[in-house]
């Protein structure tokens, strides 16, 4: 859903990019895109409660905010309304979309 949405409203982007932030730190976002601002990372949280999932969550949170990556968190309750979520997400970082 979250690629189909980025592809529709021509949001350049890449799925599970791996991304080297040291020689001992790497993380693979679900989605880069490409922004005006530069890249934005998404990421679907899709089985938060489960403990094994959510210190990696906790992990990759870590991550992005040490590094200053820009991240949008997407969750299961998003997915109702995705295209209206993620217009709204992408527009902080200067992407206009028809949403």
């Amino acid at each position: 859903m979250i690629d189909n949405y980025l592809y529709s409203v021509r949001v350049p982007h890449a799925y599970e990019l791996e991304l080297h932030l040291s020689s001992e730190k790497r993380i693979t976002p679900d989605f880069c895109c490409l922004t005006d601002k530069g890249n934005v990372y998404i990421e679907f949280w899709g089985l938060e409660g489960q403990p094994d999932y959510d210190s990696s969550m906790e992990y990759k949170k870590k991550l992005y905010k040490e590094y200053d990556l820009d991240l949008i968190d997407v969750r299961p309750e998003n997915l109702d309304d995705l295209d209206a979520y993620l217009s709204r997400q992408l527009a902080k970082f200067g992407v206009r979309t028809a949403y």
